[in-house]
């Protein structure tokens, strides 16, 4: 399996707080894998380290098989697209300006930005909202046209932090088949989630994160087993599904 992204036992500290320990997890080209765990866990510092918005204080990370230190700004810009958790847009800007953002990687002269801004606010099923302002907007709604950012840049790895968090179900699940349909086109997806149902169901691989270390990962099956549960966030859960797929339902506390 190809791995765009590599991460190598990286550890990173805040202060004298250790937040991340020796982790390592790599993110195959066409899957989605979804990175769980307690808030405090580490989920949102992973994907930081990835990027090289923070730095890490021992191991590595490989973005297309080069080291990110020596990695140019424009060259991660290009092959990480990359939705945080926080990035809230309240301006008075245009929907279709907001997505075309995405696009900033490639220059003024960018061919392709205004098919691939176009397909991406479709493939959100937010193209309704490309001429309104992004504080006329539900939090759901601006949500959605961030999403359509990040897939406007069209990389080959796509990190979303909490990209379910302020969608109805019926656009959670809507995402999550995007975000599978982004794998299929061969991307490399990774998320962090707090919802184990759309974890169970709709990841490829699963990456347990636990007190900044990684105490699990494989799939969801494997690394989301009742001990697991148990042990890294106090519930019990019940197993169900069809002919479509499975998935877990956090039932009880311990």
């Amino acid at each position: 399996m190809t791995a765009p992204l590599r991460i190598s036992g990286a550890s990173v500290r805040y202060g004298a707080r250790d937040v991340l320990r020796d982790a390592s997890v790599s993110f195959g080209e066409g899957r989605v894998t979804g990175i769980v765990g307690p808030n405090g866990a580490g989920k949102t510092t992973l994907l930081r380290a990835a990027l090289g918005i923070v730095a890490v204080q021992s191991g590595s990370v490989r973005v297309m098989d080069r080291d990110l230190e020596s990695c140019s700004r424009e060259f991660v810009a290009r092959n990480v697209a990359y939705l945080p958790q926080e990035g809230s847009v309240d301006w008075p800007m245009p929907v279709r300006s907001v997505v075309a953002l995405g696009r900033m990687p490639f220059g003024v002269h960018d061919a392709g930005g205004d098919a691939a801004v176009a397909d991406a606010l479709l493939r959100c099923d937010a193209a309704q909202y490309a001429s309104r302002r992004m504080n006329e907007l539900s939090a759901g709604e601006r949500a959605r046209v961030l999403m359509a950012r990040a897939l406007a840049t069209n990389a080959k790895i796509l990190l979303a932090d909490e990209p379910a968090a302020h969608l109805d179900p019926a656009h959670q699940l809507r995402l999550m088949d995007l975000l599978r349909g982004e794998a299929a086109r061969g991307t490399a997806v990774a998320i962090t989630l707090h919802d184990l149902s759309l974890a169970s169901r709709f990841c490829d691989d699963i990456v347990v994160l636990h007190d900044g270390r990684i105490v699990g990962q494989g799939a969801p099956a494997d690394a989301l087993t009742d001990a697991a549960l148990a042990q890294v966030f106090g519930i019990a859960a019940i197993r169900g599904g069809n002919e479509a797929g499975s998935a877990i339902v956090p039932w009880s506390r311990l």
